[in-house]
């Protein structure tokens, strides 16, 4: 009997999934760089999910049922602690991947992403283009179509049992998520339906075997696992009982080392692979919708019963991995960022609630301590772990983390730093962050190993993108000269009286010990020049181009013009800081000027060739500087 049109096209659909469509759509299709630069392409293949969603939901059920079987028998085959067969297949997975792999970048605005989510009361400039009419079934404006795909959304995360999700499907779920916030009115939309999944009833969740107490006063369980609360909940659980266990001792934990009852040591039950797949999804997921939508960074940040930012910085201090901590800063970070824009206070008093936090938290030791115990911090992990490993997630992400807490990008004369920060436990101020940058990260950047050589070069243009934010924050005062004092008032411990006064002094600017550094012969100083010199010589020599990624040589030359914008700023301001430096009658600092240094003899040379390293930057063609 002859097939029909329909039956031949669900052969061609069965066909095609045996034959791993979407994980090769996945992999090698939009792992193509190129296409995301041509907008006839995107909008071609959102047209292509988009039609399979519309046109063949039955085919989705199926794929979906396909997932939970999978998933019931990867549970079957762990609970039994043997190895999952091979031959499992994970079509479904890799189509939500997909779906979010192809929206993730927008480096065109096209918004695409905005079709899976319900039509907003805003005016849509796309709609009503021939442009983006590019298939049969999907139309932006038609009702059923976009309608189709909000079910999807909301849908697929759910099967024919009671249970939501299979935690299989956990972590492809939240990275479709992930990619379908890549707009600010996407992100809006994902947080307003993460928020509402609350009300949902469903079984919650939560990794068995962990300790019952840790939630105990934390209020009622939520009722999905697709949803803010359990996400914060699951965090702040994770914090309680990796903070009343004792790590092994390969682990890395900065608070003190405790021990159970009766003298007995806590055995660290950890977190399992699949957990911390998980807690990277979840958090890949908050730090998009965070940097996305203003609204939903301040509503994440703000909520009481959420937590956020103690929750995030508690798990860095606990036995965690090293790239689980790397992402927690980078949440972090996204929670702390302040719009240029923006004229709310309430950025600056999440900024402020950041810095007290970090400070707290001591993940940077800025407190000297004479205990016999050397409590671990961010330094610790870059000389003993990530040196060796030849991989520095963690210090990038704590570069990030400060290059957003001490201001907003596109106002850098504007400073978020707490004027007292550190106060009642060290000389207030940001000296102990600066030296961190400058001693332990920068200065020995170019002597340590890399496995992947654009680290090096990223390490070194954000520490470099901090001072020249550091400078243009900097206004030279008479007061930076001389020694500053603030009085303290301690309570007396019942409560009464005017309590002791003790005089604190106060650390000088960050801008004003780098123009100390910048107008002497320190050792930054000769970084610098010798940056400017190394990326010089490699610009000069074109063979040597085809050896290096795309994306390293870009970091290179935004590495030089960094060093010259820092030399720039710091040649402006030498007219007033050697004036005020040479009126101050308190112990003068000699310094012998960054003009005079220029003209010094180079020690990659042995020649006076600082100012003509500089000079043939005019010359040399540089395609893809960038700030």
């Amino acid at each position: 009997m002859k097939l029909t049109l329909l039956e031949e096209e669900d052969n061609l659909i069965d066909s095609a999934v045996k034959l791993c469509v979407f994980e090769f759509f996945h992999r090698t299709v939009l792992g193509n760089t190129s296409i995301y630069k041509e907008e006839f392409f995107l909008r071609r293949l959102h047209g292509l999910l988009a039609d399979f969603i519309i046109l063949h939901p039955t085919k989705v059920r199926e794929l979906r049922r396909a997932a939970d079987d999978t998933a019931r028998t990867i549970q079957a085959y762990t609970q039994e602690g043997l190895e999952p067969p091979a031959n499992l297949q994970y079509h479904f997975e890799s189509f939500l991947c997909s779906v979010g792999r192809l929206h993730e970048q927008d480096p065109l605005g096209l918004q695409l992403s905005l079709d899976f989510w319900p039509r907003s009361t805003l005016t849509d400039p796309r709609h009503g283009t021939a442009a983006h009419i590019l298939s049969t079934a999907h139309i932006l404006g038609s009702s059923d179509g976009r309608g189709a795909l909000w079910r999807f959304v909301r849908q697929c995360g759910w099967g024919d049992s009671p249970h939501p999700l299979p935690p299989a499907l956990f972590v492809p779920y939240l990275l479709m998520l992930k990619g379908l916030s890549s707009s600010p009115r996407a992100a809006a939309q994902c947080f307003a339906f993460l928020r509402q999944q609350s009300l949902q009833p469903s079984p919650v969740l939560i990794p068995e075997g962990r300790d019952a107490t840790a939630l105990s006063g934390m209020g009622p369980v939520p009722s999905s696992p697709i949803s803010w609360d359990h996400f914060f909940r699951s965090l702040h659980r994770y914090l309680c009982n990796l903070r009343v266990e004792l790590p092994p001792a390969a682990d890395t934990v900065y608070g003190q080392r405790t021990a159970g009852g009766a003298g007995l040591p806590i055995i660290s039950r950890g977190i399992t692979p699949l957990e911390l797949e998980g807690l990277h999804a979840v958090l890949a997921l908050l730090t998009t919708i965070a940097e996305q939508d203003e609204s939903s960074r301040l509503a994440l940040a703000e909520n009481p019963s959420w937590r956020a930012v103690q929750s995030l910085l508690g798990l860095v201090t606990c036995p965690v991995p090293i790239p689980l901590k790397a992402r927690l800063l980078l949440a972090l970070a996204a929670l702390a960022t302040t719009s240029p824009s923006s004229e709310s206070k309430k950025e600056s008093v999440v900024t402020t609630l950041v810095w007290h936090h970090l400070e707290a938290s001591q993940i940077l030791i800025t407190v000297p301590t004479t205990s016999c115990y050397q409590p671990r911090g961010v330094q610790t992990e870059l000389e003993e772990v990530e040196s060796r490993n030849e991989e520095y997630p963690l210090t990038i992400a704590m570069l990030h983390l400060l290059d957003t807490l001490t201001g907003p990008v596109g106002t850098p004369s504007t400073s978020t730093v707490p004027p007292l920060l550190g106060m009642g436990t060290r000389n207030p101020g940001m000296e102990p962050y600066l030296q961190y940058i400058i001693s332990s990260v920068f200065l020995p950047f170019g002597t340590r190993s890399y496995r992947n050589p654009e680290d090096k070069w990223l390490v070194c243009r954000l520490c470099l993108r901090l001072f020249l934010k550091f400078l243009r924050q900097y206004k030279p005062s008479s007061e930076d000269f001389a020694k500053r004092f603030v009085e303290v008032r301690e309570a007396n411990a019942s409560g009464a009286g005017t309590g002791l006064v003790t005089t604190t002094s106060l650390s000088p600017p960050p801008g004003f010990m780098l123009m100390i550094h910048l107008h002497s012969k320190s050792e930054l100083l000769r970084l610098i020049l010798s940056i400017i010199d190394e990326v010089g010589s490699y610009l000069d020599d074109g063979d040597s181009r085809t050896s290096e990624s795309k994306r390293e040589r870009r970091l290179m030359e935004g590495c030089a013009l960094g060093c010259l914008r820092v030399l720039r700023r710091a040649l402006i301001l030498q007219p007033r800081f050697t004036s005020l430096l040479s009126a101050t009658s308190e112990d003068p600092v000699l310094l012998t000027g960054l003009d005079r240094l220029l003209l010094a003899a180079n020690p990659r040379s042995g020649k006076h060739d600082h100012l003509l390293n500089i000079a043939r930057y005019l010359y040399t063609s540089i395609m893809y500087l960038t700030p």
